[in-house]
């Protein structure tokens, strides 16, 4: 400050101000920087913290709506606060047209409704359109019920798309599927009586017969449900989060035997492992990815991972990055091999990466065994013929070794094929298998736990 007066006074004489005037006006900006501007400040900011913590820690779920409210324009935003509801056990509805406000609410279970203004491509005109008929009009019945109360301008069909993936009208039909099958004959039948309408009301001397057609049409044929991982990637899409459930959860049992380590274990005990840099395997969903330069040249790059119980951020420096950039995407399932260490400059458990696996590589490498479980009605259906066949695609230089798990009337045996029924195998080997034998439970993989 002293050398601030010098600077100050000088500049000020220059200008005509007497240096007695600027030693004083100078006193005053002194004496205002020792407690003015900081404990103003900070007193208000206190003030406002303290109201803040109070709400959350006496009203989390009333809190918490009002936060996701103030900023469910921002994607980004909102999936830290989600994170933060799950992290406080606030369970988080999903939107459902015949209970959701504009904004996120309460419920009476002291569950957090998602907003339906949070929904990506819907304008607020129409969700308050939407909103507006269900209180005058009750709640919506089905689909065409819906299509027929509101204008066909202010929910096209782009916006119905829109509610049909995020999950606000499952109320309205069996499933997402269904839903969006019968969307088409939903709106034509809503445009036909929008036209019959008008027909009627503006043939003054009856001449133009509106055309008949019934209030509600017949039932439609129920169609099957989409798989989990288009049903979630609508989600994603629609709303900028998983709600109803995690891509990761489809894979994490067959990790679990990989020993890899749990995202939130490695946040827990980050106090534990500040001086014990040790290797270790972890795997995840990308869910954030961003790079930049490095010091010495290449591009370091940084990716959240997300388990659906954890997260973590790891570190992969250039030259690993360059070696898997190929691999490293957003809402990629990844496995990553490193060193886990701590960060003295952000104060937090980082991984530094050493390696990158996709999941065809993970299983290429360590899968030992291919267990496929079959049963006497399943045999004689016929599936061996097709099973033969697509297990046959996936030989040559596979080592994984096929194992048959078979379950007769009144017997069971688990039989290994021989060595050139040896298969690498991959998401599409495995994709195929559970289709034909309908159902997960039925295609597992085993690894070799000594080869980790």
């Amino acid at each position: 400050m002293a050398k601030q007066r010098e600077i100050f006074v000088k500049g000020a004489t220059e200008r005509q101000v007497g240096a007695e005037v600027a030693s004083y006006i100078f006193d005053l900006m002194e004496k205002f920087a020792g407690y003015g501007f900081n404990k103003s400040h900070s007193a208000a900011y206190a003030l406002v913290s303290y109201q803040t913590a109070w709400l959350k820690a006496h009203h989390p779920a009333a809190f918490m709506a009002a936060v996701l409210s103030s900023d469910m324009d921002k994607t980004d935003k909102v999936v830290v606060f989600i994170e933060e509801c799950r992290r406080m056990n606030i369970m988080l509805a999903p939107p459902d047209i015949n209970v959701s406000e504009y904004r996120f609410t309460v419920g009476a279970l002291s569950e957090i409704r998602y907003g339906l203004g949070a929904i990506k491509g819907l304008g607020e005109a129409a969700i308050e359109s939407l909103i507006e008929e269900r209180r005058r009009g009750g709640l919506y019945g089905d689909l065409f019920d819906l299509c027929q109360r509101m204008e066909s301008r202010k929910l096209n069909r782009r916006v119905l798309e829109g509610l049909i993936r995020s999950g606000a009208l499952d109320a309205l039909g069996s499933n997402r599927a269904t839903l969006a099958a019968r969307l088409p004959a939903a709106l034509q039948h809503a445009e036909q009586l929008s036209r019959n309408d008008a027909a009627g009301q503006n043939d003054l001397f009856g001449l133009a017969a509106a055309e008949s057609i019934p209030a509600h049409p017949l039932p439609m044929t129920e169609v099957a449900e989409w798989s989990e991982e288009e049903r979630l990637r609508g989600e994603k899409d629609t709303l900028g989060v998983y709600l109803t459930g995690h891509p990761f959860n489809r894979v994490a049992e067959e990790f679990a035997s990989l020993h890899t380590i749990r995202l939130r274990d490695l946040v827990e005990s980050s106090g534990l492992r500040r001086n014990n840099d040790h290797s270790l395997m972890a795997a995840g969903l990308v869910v954030s990815l961003r790079t930049r330069n490095a010091n010495r040249g290449g591009r370091i790059a940084f990716i959240t991972l997300d388990d659906g119980r954890g997260r973590l951020e790891v570190r992969i420096f250039p030259e690993v990055y360059e070696r898997h950039r190929q691999l490293i995407a957003e809402d990629a399932i990844l496995v990553v091999q490193g060193t886990l260490g701590w960060d003295e400059f952000n104060q937090t458990t980082r991984l530094n990466v050493e390696r990158v696996l996709d999941l065809d590589g993970v299983r290429a490498e360590y899968a030992r065994q291919l267990l496929i479980k079959l049963d006497l009605q399943q045999c004689e259906i016929g599936v061996l013929t097709p099973l033969a066949r697509i297990l046959a695609k996936h030989r040559g230089d596979g080592r994984c070794v096929v194992l048959v798990d078979y379950v007769g009337a009144g017997a069971r045996v688990e039989f290994k094929c021989g060595s050139n029924w040896q298969v690498k195998p991959s998401e599409a080997l495995l994709k195929q298998l559970r289709e034909l034998l309908f159902g997960v439970e039925k295609v597992r993989l085993r690894y070799g736990i000594s080869d980790i």
